[in-house]
């Protein structure tokens, strides 16, 4: 999932910034409104994270901006204003939810996953090969039964699914999972790949990833 936070107090960045990569979240920072809907004109976010009170703007004007760009663009607002008036004019700017500051990131996660069921396009189930994919909560079924995997694991093969028919390089996935174009001398996407591997043959009678020798890793369609 793809999210756009606009915040201008770093301290607040920093805490949802790290929250949100540790529960894999690929997020990106804007510090002011106009370079948040600046981002949102080159970028798909699935959720824009938006503070109410900016330098340069106000958080309705900016919200404003987004929906002109996508209405079906999710937006959470973040807000110190406690008066009913302020909460019911962000949400008739086009909010889906609001936030009152100060929060527990777990009230802030909360938030976020249940906005992302209401109003993004990835909640219905991604069904593969007898799995059920859930990009919300990013968890992954079989039988009913969930297939325990760590953040990066199902990045892994999120990404792959994603992409399946078309062979994923180890330098696209360090990019994409760790955010990093080159991680010298590490296996650590060997590693994650033979994980995924063994937990899913427990539940699939098949090799899902498929490694193409000297190019990468697909998942056929």
């Amino acid at each position: 999932m793809n999210v756009l936070l606009i915040e201008d107090d770093l301290a607040v960045a920093d805490f949802i910034v790290t929250g949100m990569t540790e529960e894999y979240y690929k997020i990106d920072h804007a510090q002011t409104g106009a370079a948040g809907i600046e981002l949102c004109k080159t970028n798909n976010y699935d959720l824009v994270i938006l503070d109410l009170v900016l330098p340069d703007m106000d958080g309705i004007s900016v919200c404003r901006g987004i929906r002109r760009l996508n209405a079906l663009m999710a937006v959470l607002m973040l807000t110190s204003k406690v008066n009913v008036e302020d909460k019911i004019a962000g949400l008739n700017s086009g909010a889906d939810d609001y936030l009152t500051k100060p929060f527990f990131f777990e009230e802030l996660l909360a938030r976020v996953r249940s906005v992302l069921r209401r109003t993004n396009k990835h909640d219905s189930m991604t069904q593969y090969k007898g799995l059920v994919i859930d990009p919300v909560l990013m968890k992954i079924y079989a039988n009913n039964v969930e297939i325990p995997m760590r953040p990066k694991e199902y990045a892994i093969f999120y990404y792959l699914l994603r992409n399946k028919g078309l062979v994923i390089s180890r330098e696209q996935i360090l990019e994409v999972v760790w955010g990093q174009r080159y991680l010298a001398n590490t296996n650590v996407v060997e590693v994650n790949i033979k994980h995924i591997r063994e937990k899913l043959s427990r539940h699939v009678n098949e090799e899902l990833i498929c490694t193409i020798k000297g190019k990468g890793y697909i998942i056929n369609k």
